[in-house]
């Protein structure tokens, strides 16, 4: 599997995963709050990458921060996406 390959089904894991949180809010909740969560791991992975540098020989936590910011970040992305795909159909039908 090439680099590219790798980095799209990450990537397609990542907006899947958001997706699924927000039809599974709306179903369960009714109310869309998942996005603070992932707004702040977004940030809080990204003051890890600041705060704690990269370093050759390890004790570092600037992959950690960088994973969380981007996992999080293409969560959020797909759970946007799917916040407003649901909007449209509900403004599409007509509200009830």
């Amino acid at each position: 599997m090439s680099d590219t390959q790798l980095y799209l089904v990450w990537g397609g894991l990542g907006l899947g995963a958001g997706m699924s949180l927000a039809l599974a809010e709306r179903r369960w909740f009714g109310r869309h709050w998942l996005w603070v969560l992932l707004s702040v791991a977004v940030i809080a992975g990204w003051i890890t990458t600041k705060v704690s540098p990269f370093t050759f020989h390890g004790g570092d936590h600037f992959f950690l921060g960088f994973f969380v910011a981007t996992g999080a970040g293409l969560a959020l992305a797909g759970y946007v996406a799917t916040l407003l795909a649901l909007r449209i159909m509900t403004i599409g039908r007509g509200r009830q």
